[in-house]
């Protein structure tokens, strides 16, 4: 089992670096504190852009629209999901070895984290981070 931590990692380079080691290999993969993942941009932006996703700006029925999660390790995983052959059966069986964690679980207390170095968040860019983007939207956790 790989364990990541995704504090400092860039949202969607994580999101491929998991999704490609969750479909070749058979080992399943762990992402802890999901809420410290950053998402790069201006603030205002990237809030107006998950914002019309869940359907708060656009105008129209709710209802018939399509649903996307609030809580950062649900965002992480539709996020690997999407980057999947998802309606294939061995996308299905992919997403399945993978888990998202907000904050570090006991069961991981006191183990050794992987870092992805190519996703690493770079500190002269503006960041927004997922649990911030969560708690905009009204997730509670």
């Amino acid at each position: 089992m790989i364990i990541i931590d995704g504090s400092n990692h860039v949202f969607g380079r994580l999101a491929s670096a998991v999704a490609k080691r969750i479909i070749s290999g058979n080992e399943d993969v762990c992402v802890v504190n999901a809420e410290k993942v950053v998402i790069t941009g201006k603030k205002e932006v990237v809030m107006q852009k998950f914002r019309r996703r869940l359907g708060f700006v656009t105008k129209g029925n709710q209802s018939n629209s399509p649903k996307f999660p609030k809580h950062p390790d649900r965002l992480l995983k539709r996020s690997v999901r999407g980057m999947l052959p998802y309606p294939e059966l061995r996308g299905r069986m992919a997403i399945k070895k993978f888990k998202a964690f907000i904050g570090v679980p006991k069961e991981f207390e006191g183990k050794k984290f992987e870092q992805i170095t190519g996703a690493l968040s770079k500190p002269q860019h503006r960041t927004v981070t997922v649990g911030e983007i969560s708690r905009a939207l009204g997730a509670k956790w």
